[in-house]
C-alpha cells in the first residue's frame, strides 16, 4: 500500500504548486516500489531526483510567497532548509545502499509533505486566493 497518495485534501488551489506536489508524490511511489523490490540501486537513484524536485518546488513556492509579501516567508524558508538537512542525512545512507535508510526516507517524506501541504502551504494558499478575488 502506498505511503502517500494524491487526494483532494492535498489541493491548495495553485495549479503549479499542486502539480509539483502531485509529481513529488508520484516520485515517492517510485521509491516505495524500489524498496518493495529490495533494489538498493533503484532506491539510490530515486533520492537525487527527489532532492532536485524538492529544490525546484521550494524555490517556486518561495517565489510565490515573495510575490504576495507573505509575512511567514522566512519561517517557510526555514522549514525548507530543515527538510533539506534531513534529506542530506538520509540521502547519504541511501547512496551507500542502506535499504533501511530508504524506508526511513520514504516515511520522512510522506509525513513531512502531508504536514507541510496541510499546514504551511494551505495557510499561504488562502491568502493567494483572497488576492485573486480582489483583482
Amino acid at each position: 500500500m502506498a505511503t502517500i497518495r494524491w487526494s483532494d485534501d492535498l489541493i491548495i488551489d495553485d495549479s503549479q504548486i499542486d502539480f509539483q506536489h502531485h509529481q513529488l508524490i508520484d516520485a515517492m511511489s517510485d521509491l516505495e516500489d524500489a524498496l518493495a523490490a529490495g533494489d538498493p540501486g533503484r532506491v539510490a537513484e530515486a533520492a537525487p531526483f527527489l532532492r532536485l524536485y524538492a529544490q525546484v518546488h521550494f524555490a517556486d513556492e518561495e517565489r510565490v510567497l515573495a510575490l504576495i509579501a507573505w509575512p511567514g516567508l522566512e519561517e517557510h524558508r526555514l522549514l525548507h532548509r530543515s527538510f533539506n538537512r534531513r534529506l542530506d542525512e538520509l540521502e547519504g545512507a541511501v547512496a551507500r545502499g542502506d535499504l533501511a535508510a530508504g524506508t526511513t526516507l520514504l516515511g520522512f517524506l510522506a509525513a513531512w509533505l502531508q504536514g507541510h501541504i496541510r499546514g504551511a502551504d494551505r495557510a499561504f494558499a488562502e491568502q493567494v486566493r483572497a488576492l485573486r478575488q480582489t483583482k
